[in-house]
């Protein structure tokens, strides 16, 4: 969970590199479209991906009893509606955004409520895969807020 962004960066580059040797690219391709090109994903998003699905085994109670106690469902009732969320723990230094029990929080959060509701395993990876789930997943200051806004339906 506590993968730093330059270390993600390196690791996207050298993914990169490794497309072009393979599939014999031109260094001029830019690393997008490199990766369009060989219909490879992003680093960024087997990462997400990996941690939506440790956050469904413990939102679900099917990983090891330890780390239960790492999302806690929200405790507030007041909305229906985010009846699925998790608490975001709070933190006094900023390193602590980049450890799993935030951005695993944080990633729950932001999933879509369509593959938090289904109910097995291999049902919520298809239905994120499906949905492309982890695209807007993002990690930085205000992203709970704005996700929040997101999935209100006005009547």
């Amino acid at each position: 969970g506590n993968c730093c962004d330059s270390l993600l960066n390196e690791l996207e580059h050298i993914h990169c590199k490794a497309a072009r040797f393979i599939n014999r690219i031109p260094k001029s391709t830019n690393e997008y479209n490199v990766l369009k090109k060989v219909k490879w994903k992003p680093l960024q998003h087997y990462y997400k991906k990996r941690i939506s699905c440790l956050c469904y085994e413990i939102f679900h109670k099917l990983s090891p009893e330890p780390l239960h106690s790492w999302l806690n469902k929200s405790t507030q009732r007041r909305s229906l509606r985010n009846c699925d969320q998790v608490d975001i723990p709070k933190f006094s230094k900023v390193s602590f955004k980049k450890s799993f029990m935030y951005r695993a929080a944080v990633t729950w959060n932001q999933l879509p409520k369509t593959c938090k509701e289904k109910t097995s395993l291999a049902s919520f990876k298809n239905q994120l895969e499906k949905e492309n789930g982890t695209v807007n997943i993002s990690y930085c200051e205000g992203a709970m807020r704005s996700n929040f806004l997101n999935d209100f339906v006005y009547y």
